[in-house]
């Protein structure tokens, strides 16, 4: 699967993800998007925990779980994980507000770092 995603905002505010992580890329991204839009900054939206519908070489559907989730009532078998487990993906995403401010954010299932760009930066102390 490949799926790197934009996504523009009424505003002009212009968002950019994706993630490896093989079948579990839709999954990952959406929910990301999902808890964006929803009004969890980048990084709380990137960080919550993930779900995903495993379907086995036979088939046969299986819900995977990250951290301390609840399932949903369903008659899948339910697999967990640890919390931000890297079968889940590793999503890094960018933002660019409407007023021109950058934001980046990334994942912690795939020890990823989002740094500013040198225009950002503040003089250290002396």
């Amino acid at each position: 699967n490949m799926a790197p995603t934009v996504a523009r905002r009424p505003d002009g505010a212009v968002l950019a993800l994706g993630s490896p992580g093989a079948d579990r890329i839709t999954s990952a991204l959406l929910q990301v998007v999902a808890g964006f839009g929803s009004g969890r900054t980048l990084q709380e939206a990137i960080d919550r925990p993930r779900v995903h519908v495993h379907l086995d070489p036979d088939g046969a559907p299986r819900l995977e779980i990250e951290g301390d989730l609840e399932p949903p009532p369903t008659d899948l078998p339910v697999r967990r994980h640890h919390p931000h487990a890297m079968y889940f993906g590793g999503v890094a995403a960018a933002l660019r507000h409407a007023t021109g401010e950058v934001e980046s954010a990334a994942d912690p299932r795939r020890a990823g770092v989002a740094l500013r760009s040198a225009d950002d930066h503040t003089e250290p102390d002396q």
